[in-house]
C-alpha cells in the first residue's frame, strides 16, 4: 500500500453506559491520579501498564500509550474484560490529526498503524 493511500475503517456506534465517567475526569481527575496528562505526547511507548479503580462503579482505568506512525500519546483506557474489541473516541483520533468524516467511517491519511 502506498503511503499516499487514503484508508477508511468502519466505526461501530455503541451505547455504553458510563454515566460516572465524564471527559473532565479523563483530563483532570484521572490524569492527576495517574500523574500523566490525558493525550499528552510521550517520547516512547510504555513497557508496563498502570491503572486505577475510578468512580462509584469502580471502573478499571489504565494508562497506556498509543502509537500511530511516529506519534506516541498517553491514553487512558476503560478496561472492559467482556469486550472482544478495543475502541477509542473521536478526541483520541483527533489528537493524531485523524478525522471522523461520517458517523460510520474514519478517514486516515498517510500513516501505518503499528
Amino acid at each position: 500500500m502506498s503511503k499516499d493511500t487514503k484508508k477508511s475503517f468502519p466505526i461501530l456506534l455503541l451505547d455504553v453506559l458510563t454515566s460516572d465517567l465524564k471527559p473532565k475526569d479523563l483530563h483532570k481527575t484521572i490524569s492527576d491520579q495517574l500523574e500523566v496528562k490525558y493525550l499528552s505526547s510521550s517520547a516512547q511507548e510504555l513497557d508496563e501498564i498502570e491503572g486505577i479503580m475510578f468512580g462509584r462503579a469502580s471502573r478499571l482505568i489504565s494508562l497506556m500509550t498509543m502509537k500511530i506512525k511516529i506519534d506516541v500519546k498517553n491514553v487512558h483506557f476503560l478496561i472492559d474484560t467482556e469486550s472482544s474489541e478495543t475502541f477509542v473516541c473521536e478526541k483520541v483520533l483527533n489528537s493524531f490529526n485523524l478525522t471522523v468524516v461520517t458517523q460510520m467511517t474514519i478517514c486516515m491519511y498517510n500513516f501505518y498503524l503499528t
